[in-house]
């Protein structure tokens, strides 16, 4: 009984993450949303892992986006990719 209680509070964990990291993602609309919430809750431990892995390859891809358009520091425009830092 306590193994069964144990397992279903992990469950439920693991949904309300994966619900709180697709109600937060900029990028979905409102019904990838609600297709993804469904997933989440429909299918609860294969819907919550494969959203999570969803969220997870959408932030690395914006992190690599934002690090390719910050500004570069002044003298940076005349070094290329292989040249070492004076």
């Amino acid at each position: 009984m306590k193994i069964a209680l144990c397992l279903s509070l992990l469950v439920i964990a693991l949904n309300a993450i994966a619900t709180w990291r697709v109600l937060r993602s900029p990028l979905l609309s409102p019904a990838q949303t609600t297709l993804q919430l469904a997933l989440v809750w429909l299918l609860p431990v294969l819907g919550a892992v494969l959203c999570l892995a969803f969220a997870a390859s959408v932030a690395s891809e914006e992190a690599r986006t934002r690090q390719r358009d910050r500004p570069e520091a002044p003298g940076d425009e005349f070094r290329t990719p292989g040249d070492s830092a004076p």
